[in-house]
């Protein structure tokens, strides 16, 4: 039996970790976990660390790079799943909808 959660989220999250168990959906989707909650290695640790700063620094200023922040998001959640392994699985829940859905709806709301 794993020691980890059996779902994991990662995302940004202003002052958090940016890992969070994962529930159903709703206001209460789960809890922030703590790097030492999941015995992080200090290197994948620092990196959350480094990820969660960037967006509560510059989230809501004009022209944050959301691509770049999604891209890292996503390789620290891959990062993340290979280091619990297949009994738990890891969700990234991007700043933004996948770049596909994203067209259709402008394609839908362009006059």
């Amino acid at each position: 039996m794993s020691a980890y959660p059996k779902n994991l989220e990662v995302r940004g999250g202003y002052f958090s970790s940016g890992i969070w168990t994962r529930r159903a959906a709703g206001l209460l989707r789960g809890k922030m976990l703590s790097y030492g909650d999941l015995s992080l290695p200090e290197e994948l640790a620092s990196r959350f660390a480094e990820w969660v700063k960037r967006h509560d620094l510059h989230g809501r200023k004009e022209g944050f790079d959301v691509f770049t922040f999604d891209a890292m998001g996503r390789g620290l959640a891959n990062d993340l799943q290979r280091l619990v392994g297949p009994s738990c699985h890891v969700h990234y829940a991007g700043v933004f909808p996948s770049p596909s859905l994203l067209g259709r709806i402008v394609a839908r709301f362009r006059p």
